[in-house]
């Protein structure tokens, strides 16, 4: 694929850019994605996805992709019943992945995982939204 890297230097549009060229790279693969094989990998001149999906789905493939977005269905749903501020806040962290990588980050991969384990509690523990 014959990608002009000139042809903007704004921000969104060169996404746009470097996202065309992740689904270029992941027809490959589709399902499984290329592995540990980010992007820069393929074209030196993108350095990151500047999105978490399009991270994930260029390494994980579809079954990793629909996996991840099942973890942020269970995490939405549960603090859509439990507490409203939480689930805001887990919106805005889902939001702003499209536009940069957030749960690939230490911090924010434990704060994402230390939430969606309190999802996991009502299994263990079928009174914990009852005390709550």
């Amino acid at each position: 694929m014959n990608i002009d890297w000139r042809i903007s230097e704004k921000s969104a549009a060169t996404r746009l850019i470097y996202w065309k060229a992740i689904l270029n790279v992941l027809k490959n693969n589709p399902l499984t994605g290329t592995g540990f094989g980010g992007i820069y990998l393929f074209y030196r001149e993108i350095g990151s996805a500047h999105s978490e999906y399009m991270d994930i789905l260029l390494r994980t493939g579809l079954i990793g992709f629909a996996f991840y977005l099942f973890l942020w269905y269970k995490l939405l749903t549960f603090y859509k019943k439990i507490d409203l501020a939480i689930y805001s806040a887990c919106w805005g962290i889902f939001i702003f992945g499209l536009f940069q990588e957030t749960t690939k980050l230490p911090y924010m991969a434990f704060v994402f995982f230390t939430l969606f384990n309190f999802t996991l509690l009502p299994m263990q523990n079928n009174d914990f939204i009852q005390h709550n």
